[in-house]
């Protein structure tokens, strides 16, 4: 299940739909050290599906919830943390 994401990737503009597990993968990577999985897959995928609409109002609830609550202000009161790349991340989603 964890390359399906990865075929994503190569789909044209317009033609990107998720799966709810599709977008639960998505956000759990946003925070992973590996950068193929952070950036290349669940930022840049996360990101198209903005921009193209390819959520439905379920997923973007899901998507919402998952980067206000459990995200944005992850360990920000913990001293000496990793927490900053996944704010980071969550706040350039929030861009779009």
């Amino acid at each position: 299940m964890q390359n399906e994401p990865e075929n994503l990737l190569h789909l044209s503009k317009n033609q990107l739909s998720f799966t709810d597990q599709h977008v639960c993968i998505l956000l759990n990577n946003l925070g992973s050290i590996d950068p193929h999985f952070c950036y290349k897959l669940s930022y840049s995928l996360l990101e198209r599906g903005f921009q193209e609409n390819s959520f439905s109002k379920k997923q973007l609830r899901v998507i919402i919830n998952f980067l206000l609550i459990k995200t944005l202000f992850y360990q920000i009161t913990k001293p000496k943390n990793n927490a900053a790349f996944l704010q980071l991340f969550t706040a350039l989603l929030g861009k779009h």
